[in-house]
């Protein structure tokens, strides 16, 4: 991650920093709050967008920014939006826990009131005739959006165009916008602030190792019925419950066989099969329980799972979201589903680390040290049962979907036992072999400028090689200023089409350079000697160029 420290110089910043140390913030934590701050700056945004990987924390990101904006000034007023009873009561809780304020809710019989500083209301309630028009058009200054994958929904849109009438700013948070969801959710965020995956996460050291076990599932789901649903087109989970059911016995002894001390989350297609999954695991002889939203003592049993009360817990359309319980260390994924983003919820709900290494984690050095603290702990990765379904198509999400949207990569992963993190990057290692050797023919090297998609073959970017625009702001044509920073660093602008893919490509010589590390134009002056340089330091790059260039390159075997 990028140091901010020498960026925090202005009353704004400075505040931020306070409010940060105070929080015990993380690298990537500050870095959407910087960045958030740097979007209002845009007069043309008046919506941000913070993708932040499940169990990175988005909760506490959301309680800063509302005490940054309620420090700011005596009338500012925050509101945070949420759809479940689970996810307003986690956001009053960290609200006060971690921003210090005392948040009131505001949903079916509760009020918050006209003088609360924060507001946690309902979509349902707040989307109402008579409760919307409760309060002024100009009574918010900010609106923060829990799970703002949702936001383009009806009820949503009805309360954020009140208050953005009224001058409010909106930031949306969520686990799970993919490169599609980005695209639609472009229509109303025009900026993402920071987009930090769950694999970026796992690189890091602040989220466990996905490994992936597959188990051969004959079940037939070709001709399975599509049905819309609210998050798009998706298979018709009563069809692939009644294909489901009359294997639930074997599955139950195959996951019982394959963890024999894992702690479960499955995810099922309906009601029936949830409960009729726990009967027969609990007859394998893993204690297990199922809830659903319609089951009245759902709080208590997940209350009785986080105590180890069962080994299994089977839900069905309830804990995709804003679920966390750091013993759960197997996810297995029964709900046949085509959405991405949907699939991402899921099989992140194991990526946490055990509660009682975070704190060392917090105050380790690098990422080196908390990988190396990851995997010294009772937890040092997370399983996610794969049954290979006897299905045709191709839409149907699987564990490579958790890492990558390239479906290139996907190929290169699918039906694969073993470590996620280490068959994305071998996968990648191919993509981009192939990507240097087309470099390597369609390119000089003598060339003044170079060519976008030889920095990230150099770099071993994929992300600025297969550059697609997520919002409307993205898709515009680059900036002078962005053409002229490019330019200056020797890159060919002609080869830049969208604003976005400018930012991307001007954040990556920003990163090199407080790296210290060498420039794009040295790179590609390496690149043309056969010299990978993509690591090198400036300095030491530029004693070696002048070397090669007053002709001494011969003394040091070049």
């Amino acid at each position: 991650m990028i140091d901010l420290s020498e960026y925090f110089t202005d009353p704004e910043s400075l505040r931020e920093k306070r409010i940060c140390d105070a929080l015990g913030m993380r690298s990537y934590q500050r870095e959407a709050l910087a960045n958030a701050r740097e979007g209002w700056t845009d007069p043309d945004v008046k919506a941000q967008l913070l993708c932040l990987a499940t169990g990175c924390g988005k909760t506490p990101v959301m309680a800063a920014l509302a005490r940054l904006e309620i420090e700011r000034g005596v009338s500012n007023r925050v509101l945070v939006l949420a759809h479940t009873d689970e996810l307003i009561d986690q956001a009053l809780d960290k609200i006060e826990k971690f921003g210090r304020i005392k948040g009131r809710k505001e949903k079916a019989g509760d009020y918050a009131g006209r003088f609360s500083k924060c507001v946690v209301g309902s979509v349902q309630t707040m989307s109402g005739r008579v409760r919307l028009a409760m309060w002024p058009a100009n009574h918010f200054s900010l609106i923060l959006v829990d799970e703002a994958h949702r936001s383009l929904a009806a009820s949503y849109q009805t309360i954020l165009a009140k208050f953005q009438g009224g001058n409010a700013k909106v930031i949306g948070v969520t686990a799970t916008a993919d490169r599609g969801d980005k695209r639609s959710l472009g229509d109303f965020y025009q900026r993402i602030a920071i987009d930090y995956a769950l694999m970026h996460a796992v690189r890091d050291g602040w989220l466990i190792r996905p490994i992936v076990k597959t188990m051969p599932l004959r079940i037939d789901m070709n001709g399975v019925k599509s049905k819309t649903t609210s998050q798009g087109s998706d298979f018709d989970q009563g069809d692939v419950a009644k294909r489901l059911i009359p294997f639930l016995g074997a599955i139950a002894e195959q996951v019982r066989d394959a963890k024999p001390n894992g702690t479960f989350m499955f995810f099922m297609p309906s009601v029936e099969t949830a409960r009729l999954m726990s009967d027969a695991l609990n007859a394998a002889g893993v204690t297990a329980e199922w809830i659903s939203g319609d089951r009245p003592e759902r709080k208590q049993i997940v209350a009785d799972f986080k105590k180890g009360s069962y080994r299994a817990l089977c839900n069905m359309a309830v804990l995709t979201e804003g679920f966390d319980h750091d013993l759960v260390d197997t996810i297995v994924c029964l709900r046949l589903t085509k959405i991405r983003s949907l699939y991402v919820q899921i099989v992140g709900r194991a990526c946490r680390p055990l509660n009682t290494i975070v704190a060392a984690l917090n105050a380790a050095p690098n990422a080196l040290a908390r990988r190396a603290i990851i995997e010294a702990s009772a937890k040092p990765n997370y399983t996610i049962i794969d049954f290979l379904w006897q299905y045709s198509k191709h839409d149907m999400m699987k564990p490579a979907s958790l890492v990558t949207e390239r479906e290139d990569l996907k190929e290169k992963m699918a039906g694969k036992d073993g470590d996620l993190m280490e068959m994305e990057e071998r996968a990648e290692r191919d993509v981009l072999a192939k990507l240097e050797e087309q470099v390597r023919k369609n390119e000089h090297r003598d060339s003044e400028v170079i060519d976008p998609l030889a920095v990230a073959a150099e770099l071993g970017d994929i992300t600025i090689a297969d550059y697609q625009p997520e919002t409307k702001n993205d898709a515009l044509a680059p900036t002078e200023m962005q053409l002229g920073k490019l330019r200056v660093s020797g890159i060919d602008v002609s080869k830049v089409k969208y604003r976005g893919h400018a930012t991307e490509l001007y954040l990556r010589i920003v990163r090199r350079h407080e790296a210290g590390l060498a420039t794009i134009r040295q790179m590609n002056f390496f690149a043309g000697l056969g010299i990978d340089a993509s690591q090198m330091k400036r300095d030491a790059a530029a004693a070696l160029q002048l070397q090669i260039v007053s002709g001494q390159g011969e003394d040091i075997g070049l």
